[in-house]
């Protein structure tokens, strides 16, 4: 698109595209975004009509994309108010192969007292905060009680995190609200120079204009969100949150610290009991980067529960397999090598494993509910490397690596 901006191939005569298509376009990111401008205005009709542009995705929120994509073709359509002649993008569903049903346990079905998550199969609702996907394991399942003191310290820190967050919201709100209300009666004067005032006692002249500063209150949204999200806490939890009096926001560093340590429990309690059925495949964990795979790799080798099934014997059961893009191909391609009969393997991976490569032998799915991502920092000027929560398609696409076998 530098070198080509319309695709017409080499010096605009023959070899023109016809087509792009676009893969995985639900990952969301300044480069996709960036890409879909510049394609949208490519199929404007004084451009290249006649491309075609076909976007994929097993969790494409198609409808928003249509609608995108069709006010584009309409943009040189304005002066005609018919709606007869508006264009509609295309919908084409393809119906996914049968999988074995997928039972979904959130993270606060594995604390007691906390059963208030709707279980389902197979359908596209999720959540944003850890989740456990199994092909083979019952909702209602007994953990160790160390395992479910984990989730109770994650989920009361995520509780905390969420009600500050809350109410930072709320105090941003208050504050653009008093703001915008102080500026209302306040004018500002621009003067806008004319090349034809020569009035004496300015450079060059000009004609007054008036416009009002407005603080404009992008908090809003924000705010309904957050409020929302509390709203789906259970009035116990969020009592319990608030009642410890802590003013301090608990930190990513802890959070990211007891999700590890959660994830690396429960992948082997999960490994544990799919040996004891008699099942072997691999265990499929969703971490956020590389320092949180090796956290998790320590975890799992130090714990004396564990370290029997890691001992260096013939009786050796668990194989823990790091997944990223810094290890060597030779090392990655051990996630797709069958598991041996008795062994189960744990695979600690990044969003990699989201889409880009299939992992047909995951008995289960665990998600941390995180991913680190580039984003840009106003204040700065810069852009950062962050850890975010995911997206909800990007977590139903994670939750459909289970149910395979």
């Amino acid at each position: 698109l530098i070198n080509d901006p319309l695709l017409l191939g080499s010096g605009g005569s023959g070899g023109a595209t016809t087509h792009v298509m676009m893969d995985e376009v639900h990952e969301r990111d300044i480069n996709t975004d960036f890409l879909l401008i510049l394609l949208k205005d490519l199929l404007k009709k004084n451009k290249r009509p006649d491309l075609k542009l076909i976007l994929m995705s097993a969790t494409l929120d198609a409808e928003s994309f249509s609608h995108y994509f069709s006010s584009s073709l309409d943009d040189d359509n304005d002066d005609d108010a018919s709606s007869s002649n508006k264009v509609v993008v295309p919908l084409l569903s393809v119906p996914p192969k049968p999988r074995y049903p997928v039972s979904v346990v959130h993270l606060e079905d594995i604390v007691a007292g906390e059963k208030t998550t709707e279980h389902y199969t197979n359908k596209d609702t999720t959540t944003s905060t850890s989740t456990l996907t199994s092909g083979g394991i019952e909702p209602a399942f007994s953990l160790p009680r160390e395992v479910e003191k984990q989730a109770s310290a994650l989920l009361l820190a995520l509780d905390q995190q969420l009600q500050l967050d809350l109410e930072e919201a709320e105090a941003e709100e208050l504050a653009a609200s008093e703001l915008e209300k102080d500026d209302d009666d306040d004018e500002i004067i621009i003067e806008e120079v004319t090349d034809d005032d020569d009035r004496p006692g300015r450079q060059q002249g000009g004609r007054k204009k008036r416009s009002r500063h407005t603080t404009t209150r992008s908090s809003s949204r924000r705010v309904r969100s957050l409020r929302e999200a509390v709203a789906m806490r259970p009035a116990t939890t969020t009592t319990r949150s608030s009642s410890r009096g802590r003013k301090k926001k608990p930190s990513q560093r802890e959070i990211s610290e007891i999700t590890v340590d959660l994830l690396a429990k429960l992948a082997k309690h999960v490994s544990k009991k799919e040996l004891e059925e008699g099942r072997q495949g691999s265990i499929l964990c969703f971490l956020p980067g590389w320092d949180e795979i090796k956290a998790a790799t320590a975890i799992l080798q130090k714990d004396e529960s564990s370290s029997s099934l890691l001992r260096n014997n013939n009786n050796k059961q668990l194989i823990i397999i790091p997944l990223h893009s810094t290890v060597p191909k030779e090392e990655q391609q051990r996630v797709f090598v069958p598991a041996p009969k008795g062994r189960m393997k744990i695979i600690l991976a990044t969003n990699i494993a989201e889409s880009s490569i299939t992992i047909n032998d995951a008995l289960a799915v665990i998600d941390s509910g995180l991913v680190r991502e580039m984003n840009w920092d106003a204040a700065s000027g810069m852009t950062t490397m962050v850890t975010v929560p995911t997206s909800r398609a990007s977590a139903t696409q994670r939750m459909g690596r289970a149910g395979r076998v």
